[in-house]
């Protein structure tokens, strides 16, 4: 056992009201008074607010647009936008998708869902060449099947 360290010991409270008058007892001058001192300084903000009253058009309010986060991956800083036409083209390219990384979205998950959306498009130009249609998408992502105008190579294949 170790020595006895001596000192007074907390026995509860003694009582609550006694010591809640004592303590009030401390501030009861200050509560509720007028202050000492009548000058006191306006503060800055409260300045800046009466200026902006009287001069509205100093203090006008330009907002920042946001552009997100400029770590995140975007395939359309990459892409040439302008069509490419090459020679012996008959038919117009189709639109390449714009892949931007969501908020919170990992690269991985991100290169993922740009692979299934590429594997998407390889699989519709696939079903386009065997039953020799086209699948156009309207703008509320609806596909319409409409057959496909013959090449001057499969006409002759045909003759």
């Amino acid at each position: 056992m170790g020595r006895k360290i001596k000192g007074s010991r907390h026995h509860g409270a003694k009582d609550p009201e006694k010591q809640r008058e004592k303590r009030e007892e401390k501030v009861k001058m200050k509560i509720n008074n007028r202050p000492s001192k009548m000058e006191q300084e306006v503060p800055r903000s409260m300045q800046m607010m009466m200026d902006a009253m009287q001069n509205p058009d100093k203090f006008k309010r330009v907002r920042k647009k946001r552009d997100g986060n400029p770590n995140l991956l975007d395939s359309s800083k990459y892409m040439n936008n302008k069509e490419q036409w090459q020679r012996g083209m008959t038919k117009p390219l189709k639109p390449i998708p714009h892949f931007k990384q969501r908020e919170g979205e990992g690269k991985r998950a991100f290169f993922y869902r740009m692979h299934q959306s590429i594997q998407g498009l390889k699989e519709q130009k696939k079903y386009e060449d065997k039953f020799k249609v086209s699948l156009q998408r309207d703008t509320d992502g609806n596909t319409k099947i409409v057959d496909a105008e013959l090449d001057e190579v499969e006409e002759a294949a045909d003759k």
